[in-house]
């Protein structure tokens, strides 16, 4: 089962179109307790129906899509479906993008581990003490992979690129930290060094 975030990065289509489908009951979710939050949960072959949509299906009825996506989840042996008389859709290539996406996703959550003793259980890749979402943000700026190799050491290349699509399926919840410098005025003392180079300065130009 997989949650909206994951089946958006899967399926390609945005967290808020996967989240209309279900609230609009194009398919069907299971809600489920994940540690203190209850989440919607979807099957792999309800996947298959929202890549579908994000591939063209939406440009049909609701009704039409409902009832194939039904179809398709009630047979899911079935090879093709057809929205109207002179359309048939294939589903094989679905499939194939669905399982593939849902191998990538996996393999990036084996390089992440979540432990209460290392960084307060904040997601960090196996054998680091790097913040995975710290990495994904870095490389979603612009920064080059290689130079962000060079800034973290530890990190390999595989981690570093499974970074982003870790980061987008398992978004960070709650307000960003409080950085503890937020809102302190600056050192006098600074004020001073720099108010005393200014004056050395014109008394040499002088």
């Amino acid at each position: 089962m997989f949650t909206p975030s994951q089946a958006a990065v899967i399926t390609g289509l945005s967290l808020k179109s996967v989240q209309k489908a279900i609230d609009n009951r194009l398919v069907p979710a299971k809600t489920a307790r994940l540690g203190k939050i209850h989440r919607r949960l979807l099957s792999e072959g309800a996947l298959v129906c929202l890549h579908l949509e994000a591939e063209g299906l939406s440009l049909f009825p609701a009704a039409t899509r409902k009832r194939l996506f039904a179809e398709i989840l009630r047979h899911p042996e079935r090879r093709s479906v057809r929205p109207a008389p002179i359309v048939t859709v294939d589903l094989e290539p679905s499939r194939q993008a669905v399982a593939k996406a849902v191998r990538q996703l996996k393999k990036s959550e084996l390089l992440v581990i979540e432990d209460p003793e290392i960084m307060s259980g904040t997601p960090v890749f196996k054998g680091t003490r790097v913040p995975v979402h710290q990495i994904a943000l870095e490389l979603e700026q612009g920064s080059p992979i290689e130079e962000v190799l060079r800034d973290y050491p530890t990190v390999s290349r595989e981690q570093a690129e499974a970074a982003a699509i870790y980061a987008r399926a398992n978004p960070r919840t709650g307000r960003p930290p409080v950085q503890p410098w937020r809102g302190s005025q600056p050192v006098k003392v600074m004020r001073q060094v720099v108010s005393g180079l200014r004056a050395g300065a014109r008394k040499r130009a002088s």
